[in-house]
């Protein structure tokens, strides 16, 4: 499996939405859905690899046109974290000229008000056991500091971004336990490990300005190279005793690349066997499935894997957390 093959291909029409958005996967039977979070992943990476300028171009233009300051839209509810996506994306690509252009200042302030309210979208519903991962403010909410980073090394003039920052890092760190282990939100026991590891992306790029929170990124990512499963992979749920559900690429990649920006010699066997599982759920497929036997080509598990699998010194290998797409 070849990283420029991976990265090509997410990149290629397979993934091309008639509004210029990234597909969120492929498959002729099932086809996905127009993702602007995922358009976001996919121009943060493609201005890192360097490749396919025409399609940058075409996932600026689909971010940017039409789009208004309240935030990235599915369906009836608009997604914080989606948003926090998009607006990364526009950040890495656009030119000084047009950091002031609609969206990205609406979509920053949207941010900033939503790490102080701990809303995960609008209109938010009361949080509760039941509440969807994806629809409250948990632990995969960490990542929005990818995009605030962003905005602060392009001196975007929106107020509260530092503070925000300090309020994200304590609203991600009450989720974890004493294990490492992140709960999916404050009313949940279980630990959604795609979740996990976007709470450790997100604490990493606090860290760089915070040499506090290591302690609790090692212990996170111990905990992820403890509950690994024999086949080299990681299940989608743990409730803090055992692992549960389907394997899952996304989160496989996403430890593989947690351990290799920690310490990559420490955790050697563990991303050996986890490197070996996406070579193998690959198996023929250009891209990465979401699960072994899926036939759903999922874009953000190619994404990760290709920076999982890449060697040194590639364009895409991440060497600080602010490289992980």
């Amino acid at each position: 499996m070849g990283v420029d093959s991976l990265s090509r291909w997410v990149a290629s029409t397979e993934f091309n939405a008639d509004d210029g958005h990234c597909l969120s996967w492929s498959n002729p039977a099932h086809r996905g859905y127009a993702y602007p979070e995922m358009s976001g992943l996919l121009l943060s990476f493609l201005c890192r690899s360097g490749d396919d300028p025409g399609r940058a171009e075409e996932l600026h233009r689909a971010l940017s046109v039409g789009a208004d300051g309240d935030g990235v839209r599915r369906g009836s509810l608009t997604y914080v974290f989606d948003t926090a996506m998009a607006l990364r994306g526009l950040l890495d690509y656009r030119d000084d000229s047009e950091l002031l252009e609609p969206p990205v200042l609406g979509w920053t302030a949207m941010l900033v008000h939503a790490v102080s309210t701990g809303r995960g979208t609008e209109p938010a519903e009361e949080l509760s056991t039941h509440t969807r991962w994806s629809m409250a403010f948990g632990a995969h909410q960490a990542k929005i500091a990818h995009a605030l980073a962003a905005a602060v090394r392009r001196g975007l003039p929106s107020t509260g971004i530092r503070a925000c920052l300090d309020q994200l890092r304590d609203r991600t760190l009450a989720l974890q336990d004493e294990h490492g282990r992140f709960r999916i939100h404050a009313a949940s026991r279980m630990t959604y490990l795609h979740a996990h590891c976007y709470a450790l992306e997100g604490l990493l790029v606090v860290g760089e300005q915070d040499p506090g929170l290591a302690t609790a990124i090692d212990l996170g990512v111990d905990w992820l190279a403890r509950t690994q499963g024999v086949s080299g992979g990681w299940r989608a749920w743990h409730d803090g005793d055992e692992a549960s559900g389907p394997e899952r690429t996304d989160a496989t990649a996403q430890a593989v690349r947690l351990m290799r920006l920690t310490d990559e010699n420490r955790y050697r066997r563990v991303i050996d066997a986890a490197r070996a599982f996406l070579v193998r759920t690959q198996g023929h497929h250009q891209g990465v499935p979401y699960e072994p036997g899926s036939a759903d080509i999922n874009a953000w598990s190619t994404l990760f894997t290709a920076q999982a699998l890449a060697p040194q010194g590639h364009p895409v290998c991440p060497t600080r957390a602010t490289d992980l797409v």
